[in-house]
């Protein structure tokens, strides 16, 4: 923090805040329209910016929705790969070599 004097005897502070969001692009899955306003206000105030589409442009993603297929985590995903290949339609070669790697 630091004082300027101007050449009339006025003193003024200026404060220099680093914004941790600067740069930020949020976007909100809230249901409570109440809260959502709060964490909008929030975001802005830390420097970040609110986008009302879901865009590639996102940074970061709040929602107060439940997730259903788990956490994602990669404790829990570590060491399970899935095969994403049908395995009823017959595969190329190919597709077969790509399927043997993802389910060692």
């Amino acid at each position: 923090m630091s004082t300027k004097s101007s050449g009339f005897g006025a003193r003024r502070q200026l404060n220099f805040i680093e914004l941790p969001f600067a740069g930020k692009t949020f976007y909100t899955d809230v249901k409570s329209s109440s809260l959502k306003a709060k964490i909008i206000h929030r975001i802005q105030s830390l420097g970040g910016q609110v986008e009302t589409f879901l865009s590639k442009d996102i940074s970061l993603f709040i929602t107060d929705r439940d997730d259903k297929h788990g956490s994602g985590s990669p404790e829990e995903t570590s060491g399970k790969r899935k095969s994403f290949v049908n395995t009823n339609v017959p595969l190329s070669r190919g597709k077969k070599l790509l399927n043997d790697e993802y389910t060692l």
